[in-house]
């Protein structure tokens, strides 16, 4: 079990720890002192060349462990990698009604 402590909400005076941070609307002026309350002097859909470099650099450090990946995906044979596919995408088997109650769609 991994259990986590978290608040709603974090970062946002007006509803932090709310039950209106679970979907309330989000106004310029909370994003505003959101910005404030964590420190945070960027304007919006502004991300620092500090912070950019480190994520490319990160992204960098994965991309032969996941061009490996795509390979070792490319030689399952069909029928095993569609189903593994389907499963990533959280798709149903197509029969699952029938299986489930016994009866077709």
């Amino acid at each position: 079990m991994i259990a986590c402590r978290a608040l709603i909400g974090f970062g946002i005076p007006r509803i932090q720890d709310t039950r209106t941070a679970h979907g309330g609307k989000l106004t310029t002026e909370d994003t505003d002192a959101a910005r404030e309350a964590l420190g945070w002097p960027h304007p919006p859909f502004v991300v620092p060349k500090d912070i950019l470099s480190a994520w490319r650099a990160a992204g960098a450090r994965g991309a032969e462990a996941r061009r490996a990946w795509e390979a070792r995906l490319a030689v399952l044979p069909n029928d095993d990698r569609a189903e593994f596919e389907r499963r990533m995408a959280g798709a149903l088997p197509e029969a699952w009604r029938r299986r489930a109650t016994g009866r077709a769609p």
